[in-house]
């Protein structure tokens, strides 16, 4: 596999042979293990740190260093970004444990968010409906992307000492 940059950050998609590689030109992509073939299905301003398939909602999440935080539909040709926030400072470090995302930031603060009541907020409807049936289209999609006002969510800020 080339991904043609170097890459930060990889997660497999959990149902297929299929791995999700973010780059520092700011693409993300999807490469198809057994055939080779890869796409696009997402891009930022700046290098993308981390990447995370959620596989409840199907949903994938990146962080880039463009400090946003983005959610991505992949399941339709083309994918689409549907739903994210400028975050205040730039993503260093990051983990998934779904729902629980825990984000390091550059100034010294690590938030943790579950990434269900982001989506919801977002689009007004419990993401996990979306996973009973992957070809229903998906309302995120319907709704215009976004800011997410973090003091109003469900996030919590520990400082770094």
């Amino acid at each position: 596999m080339n991904a043609e940059s170097p890459c930060l950050s990889v997660d497999w998609h959990q149902d297929a042979p299929r791995l999700f590689v973010c780059c520092t030109d700011g693409s993300v992509k999807l490469f198809d293990v057994e055939t080779g073939d890869s796409s696009v299905v997402g891009h930022h301003e700046g290098p993308v740190k981390s990447v995370y398939w959620i596989r409840d909602t199907n949903a994938l999440l990146t962080l880039s260093f463009d400090q946003t935080l983005r959610f991505w539909d992949i399941r339709q040709e083309g994918s689409k970004h549907i739903a994210g926030f400028k975050m205040a400072y730039k993503p260093f470090c990051s983990n998934l444990i779904y729902p629980n995302l825990a984000v390091g930031l550059g100034d010294n603060k690590v938030f943790i968010m579950n990434v269900n009541d982001i989506q919801r907020e977002m689009c007004g409807r419990d993401p996990r409906d979306l996973r009973s049936d992957p070809y229903l289209e998906s309302p995120l999609v319907k709704r215009e992307s976004r800011e997410l006002n973090l003091a109003q969510s469900s996030c919590h800020v520990h400082q770094m000492e």
